[in-house]
């Protein structure tokens, strides 16, 4: 997949610099910026296919939609061999919205649902706050949720690494929800595996560092 990082780049700035929230983008009204990546920028948004209700729009340029495209069909995979714990998309395809203000002329975007509990980062701060620390239970079970949607990933008849595994990426669908309520975002560092070792001395050096990001990540989750 061949991408211009520097036009993809200069394509994210300008949209960043332009769709200052609160603003409408084709049927949507922008009301916040939740997030922004190398490669795509995030906002809690209403109208269109969410109607009334908030949603998650992941948008970016041309040069960089080919990865959003195949997010959205590693979300997909993730949905269609109902594996819990991954954020699903609200739709099949990539929304393409007309800017005819600005350049590029249109952004390509995955609609997502609005979770509105939070990440890991703001959960474990309210609860220190109101009990002085996190302490081992909570833990365990955090550690064992995400350990699971992760071991599920790796299960797939194509085996999936998440590679980006933090507490920003790991969110709750709503405030107060259980642990194994638990839900992994932002597929897009992902890396597909052919086939999963068996036995570690046999794999190759390839396969074992797709699976190092994800075993560090979850290993600095639990700390």
């Amino acid at each position: 997949m061949a991408i211009d990082d520097r036009v993809g780049a200069a394509e994210l700035e300008h949209l960043a610099e332009e769709l200052a929230p609160p603003c409408r983008v084709g049927e949507f009204v922008l009301e916040g910026l939740v997030s922004k990546s190398a490669t795509a920028l995030v906002y809690v948004a209403r109208g269109g296919a969410f109607g009334a209700s908030e949603g998650v729009l992941k948008l970016t340029g041309r040069a960089y939609a080919p990865l959003l495209e195949r997010e959205l069909r590693l979300l997909e995979r993730c949905r269609d061999a109902r594996l819990g714990g991954v954020v699903r998309p609200v739709r099949d395809e990539l929304e393409w919205i007309a800017l005819d203000a600005l350049r590029p002329a249109a952004v390509a975007a995955i609609l997502l649902p609005f979770l509105s509990g939070g990440d890991l980062v703001q959960w474990i701060g309210a609860r220190a706050s109101r009990t002085g620390g996190l302490g081992a239970q909570p833990a365990l079970e955090i550690g064992e949720g995400v350990g699971g949607v992760l071991r599920e990933m790796l299960r797939l008849p194509r085996p999936l690494v998440h590679g980006d595994v933090k507490l920003q990426n790991v969110l709750l669908p709503w405030p107060d929800a259980a642990s194994d309520e638990l839900t992994l975002i932002d597929l897009d560092a992902s890396s597909e595996l052919e086939q999963l070792p068996t036995e570690a001395p046999s794999a190759s050096r390839a396969i074992i560092q797709n699976l190092v990001s994800d075993v560090n990540g979850f290993g600095e989750l639990l700390y």
